[in-house]
C-alpha cells in the first residue's frame, strides 16, 4: 500500500484565552497577522489496540517548521520507529536494559576474583 502524502495537518493556532478561561486556539481573530500564534501539526497515528490516535504538536516558530516536524514524524512511523514522548527515561532504560541482558553473555564471577590486584 502507497503511503498518503497528504497526510496530517499543519496549522496555527494561538494560546490567547477568552473571557472564559478557554484558549482561542485557531479562532484567534489576531490570527489573520502572520506573525500572531504559531506553527502546529496533527496526524492519526496508528496504535496497537487498532484505535485512532491523533499526535498533535505545537509550539513551533512557523508553519514550515511544523511541516517538517510533521514530516519528520510520518517518516519515522515508516522506518519503523516507535514515537513515544509520554515514556520516561527510567522506563526507556528499564526496557533497554531488559532487551540488552537477553543478548549479553555473563561474565564469570570468578576470573575477577582470582586476578591478583596490580602493584
Amino acid at each position: 500500500m502507497r503511503p498518503n502524502p497528504n497526510r496530517g495537518r499543519v496549522y496555527r493556532r494561538c494560546g490567547y484565552r477568552d473571557s472564559h478561561g478557554r484558549q482561542l486556539g485557531t479562532r484567534c481573530p489576531r490570527l489573520s497577522n502572520t506573525r500572531h500564534g504559531s506553527g502546529a501539526y496533527a496526524v492519526d497515528m496508528p496504535s496497537l489496540n487498532g484505535k485512532r490516535k491523533t499526535r498533535r504538536r505545537s509550539g513551533y516558530a512557523t508553519k514550515t517548521e511544523a511541516s517538517t516536524a510533521l514530516a519528520k514524524t510520518l517518516e519515522c512511523e515508516r522506518a519503523g520507529v516507535h514515537l513515544d514522548d509520554t515514556e520516561t527515561v527510567a522506563q526507556y532504560l528499564t526496557g533497554w536494559l531488559q532487551e540488552r541482558s537477553r543478548t549479553l553473555k555473563p561474565t564469570p564471577s570468578s576470573a575477577t576474583a582470582t586476578t591478583p590486584p596490580r602493584t
